[in-house]
């Protein structure tokens, strides 16, 4: 079976920090594993990942789930991503 992995990059992040949140999950459910958890300003450098100025994140699935919560307190942009096929694309299983 083979596989299409791709990243996914946040190019702008204006949300709440640790409030209103995004979650990228490696699947297609909120069982699978969490790839990352995003939240506050790519500008102010509060992005809670691993690269803060456009924090990314690659799949090992052919799937990814994004869920965003907020509190509806405070009012951000929210965000924005694009995402392209990663290196290693095809993985024989």
């Amino acid at each position: 079976m083979s596989l299409f992995i791709f990243s996914l990059q946040f190019t702008d992040l204006n949300t709440e920090a640790i409030y209103d949140v995004v979650k990228v999950f490696d699947g297609p459910s909120l069982e699978d594993p969490v790839l990352g958890t995003f939240s506050g300003n790519t500008t102010n450098r509060t992005v809670q990942s691993r690269d803060t100025t456009h924090p990314n994140v690659t799949s090992t699935t052919n799937i990814l789930l994004l869920t965003f919560s907020s509190d509806h307190s405070v009012e951000g942009r929210g965000f924005n991503a694009t995402w392209e096929p990663g290196e290693g694309n095809d993985i024989v299983i």
